[in-house]
């Protein structure tokens, strides 16, 4: 289905089906890379569970797709600008089929935001970070087969220095006041993510 809508939002700016698919399939290949073990396609999927949910809410539903699906198209652990990358090559792509430029400047506000999930007072984009952040607060079990998932992607870095990393990761979630900045996903996911982290930090700690 993502796939689909995928198209079907560029289908609004273009009628080349071949520069659209090729443009999925860098995607795809980027998304599905054997050392993405949790910001692979599946990652994507969820996101987009998330925010169909609250679609109605959603001012640019374009824009917020598009973000959605560029947002880890660059993903490398040790590196600190994946989202400047990403969102580079985004640009490039969407300016490839004609989308206005208004418009890929929201979609770039969207995927630089994710960097450390800063504080935005763009609705459409509190609702990806949102979604970004909801496996936070899933049922345990899908929380630390995470947690787990993320630890492989880093596994490049000894315990001592990717734990104390971690740690500090988590003890800055549980400082805020909130997690989440909507509330939809404050109501649904809050709870369960404060109650996750702490499991966790008590379990490395």
């Amino acid at each position: 289905m993502l796939k689909e809508e995928f198209f079907n939002v560029c289908k609004h700016y273009t009628n080349k089906k071949s520069v659209i698919q090729n443009l999925w399939i860098e995607i795809k290949r980027c998304y599905s890379s054997s050392d993405r073990y949790y910001h692979n396609h599946m990652h994507l999927q969820h996101l987009f569970r998330d925010l169909l949910a609250v679609k109605q809410h959603i001012n640019d539903w374009d824009s917020l797709l598009l973000a959605l699906l560029y947002h880890d198209i660059i993903y490398d652990p040790t590196s600190k600008t994946n989202e400047e990358e990403s969102a580079q090559l985004m640009v490039i792509r969407l300016s490839s089929i004609h989308i206005p430029s208004e418009k890929i400047k929201t979609c770039e506000m969207h995927v630089l935001a994710t960097n450390n999930h800063i504080t935005t007072t763009q609705p459409d984009t509190s609702f990806l970070l949102d979604a970004d952040l909801a496996i936070l607060g899933a049922p345990w079990p899908a929380y630390d087969a995470y947690s787990k998932q993320i630890r492989q992607e880093y596994i490049m870095y000894a315990d001592t220095s990717y734990w104390e990393g971690r740690r500090a990761v988590l003890r800055k979630f549980l400082s805020q006041d909130r997690i989440y900045k909507t509330d939809h996903f404050f109501l649904f996911y809050e709870r369960q993510a404060k109650k996750n982290i702490k499991k966790e930090l008590a379990a490395i700690s």
